[in-house]
């Protein structure tokens, strides 16, 4: 029996703090409009529904792992597994559903967008991006902003994070 083993990653580190910079915006636009929050009062509709709520806490996770799905059936266990992240950037990892279409099989897949579109407005993705990529060997990844573009893991994610950052700003510990 022939084993495959598909390791594909999209990184993204996303940092929460605005910065004003003059370099060209390159925005990644949202893909799935279908199962994840296009605009704000969608994901605040899913607090409502679920009801959630951001609260301060001092808890201080240093990883968390979760699956994505719909917010109808993921919702609750994303605003969940993220009350112990509380820290100014994040580094997120995702699977990339159609890397074979791409032939990106089992390399780290990296972006060159400088911000993504999100519900809460755009949100600036962190240097350390490219740092992570200079301390990588060549052959281990690749920078595809097409298949940046089609994945939504992450894209599920990110807004909830960006609401908790949101949050956090209000009430610092």
């Amino acid at each position: 029996m022939k084993k495959t083993v598909l390791l594909i990653t999209i990184l993204l580190a996303v940092s929460c703090t605005k910065k004003n910079t003059n370099a060209k915006e390159f925005l990644r636009p949202v893909h799935d409009t279908i199962g994840f929050a296009q605009y704000d009062w969608q994901l605040d509709t899913i607090y409502n529904r679920l009801h959630l709520k951001d609260t301060p806490n001092s808890k201080t996770w240093k990883t968390v792992i979760s699956p994505h799905d719909d917010y109808k059936y993921a919702g609750k266990l994303y605003h969940t597994s993220l009350t112990g992240i509380n820290a100014k950037t994040v580094i997120l990892i995702g699977v990339a559903h159609k890397a074979r279409n791409y032939k990106l099989q089992d390399k780290i897949i990296f972006g060159s967008f400088t911000h993504w579109k999100t519900p809460y407005g755009k949100l600036k993705v962190s240097d350390l991006n490219t740092k992570i990529q200079e301390k990588l060997s060549k052959e281990s990844f690749v920078v595809h902003d097409g298949m940046q573009t089609l994945e939504h893991s992450l894209e599920a994610i990110v807004p909830f994070l960006q609401k908790k950052t949101a949050m956090l700003k209000l009430y610092p510990f």
